[in-house]
């Protein structure tokens, strides 16, 4: 292994070590259950703004039922009033009669759709409610488990900041190209280096070209996993 390579380990195990400080705060209870939360939060809270919506227009339908409902009750009170007075044809007792229950068929209709309006608003109204009472809960309930895990990190941050500060003094001493092709795989592998085992890749267990592994154990250039990409190394 050459000097250089060695000098990339010791700086993939600061990091690895800083990514794992780090990641033992993300991961803590106090934030998992704070992020639980804010989704329930954000949920409830949609849901209330649905059901807030679907309520308005509920009350608006309600108000053009009632319109309908004057203009009808007016229409029966004219209709009643022809009756009353009375007409010279038996004919037009018998129009008006037919125009009559037309009418209250109509109503009857009418009375029906205010009842199922009235029903479907009611529980909006009690859906809202429970949606208005679960979306404050878990907003109070977030705030305290945010409070808690802001203090957790806050206590965490020393250790955090010195095992990010020996990875960035370690960074320094590897050089330029090897590092970039350790940063750009770090982005997609945990472990960016496996060691060659006879010539077998120790992060993927692909079994290797020997002209690969004699390029690697000579150590004169970077050799990636043709597999896995890893850079590979032996000791």
């Amino acid at each position: 292994m050459t000097q250089n390579f060695k000098k990339l380990l010791d700086y993939q195990a600061l990091d690895l070590n800083a990514d794992r400080v780090e990641r033992e705060v993300k991961n803590c209870e106090e934030r998992k259950k704070a992020n639980q939360l804010k989704q329930i939060f954000e949920s409830a809270n949609d849901s209330r703004k649905k059901l807030g919506i679907m309520l308005q227009k509920l009350k608006q339908d309600m108000l053009l039922l009632q319109k309908q409902t004057d203009e009808l009750v007016s229409e029966i009170q004219q209709c009643g009033s022809r009756v009353h007075e009375g007409f010279d044809q038996l004919e037009q007792y018998a129009q008006e009669g037919k125009r009559l229950k037309k009418l209250s068929d109509k109503a009857a209709s009418l009375t029906e759709s205010v009842k199922k309006i009235m029903l479907s608003a009611e529980q909006t109204e009690k859906k809202l409610k429970e949606m208005t009472e679960r979306a404050a809960k878990a907003r109070d309930e977030f705030a305290q488990c945010k409070e808690a895990y802001e203090e957790r990190l806050k206590q965490a941050m020393p250790a955090i900041e010195e095992a990010r500060r020996k990875r960035d003094e370690a960074e320094k001493d590897v050089s330029p190209e090897l590092l970039a092709k350790y940063k750009n795989l770090r982005q997609h592998r945990i472990v960016p280096t496996a060691k060659l085992e006879g010539t077998k890749c120790s992060g993927c267990n692909m079994e290797l070209p020997s002209a690969m592994a004699k390029q690697v154990s000579s150590g004169k250039e970077i050799v990636e996993c043709e597999n896995c990409a890893r850079l590979l190394y032996v000791e």
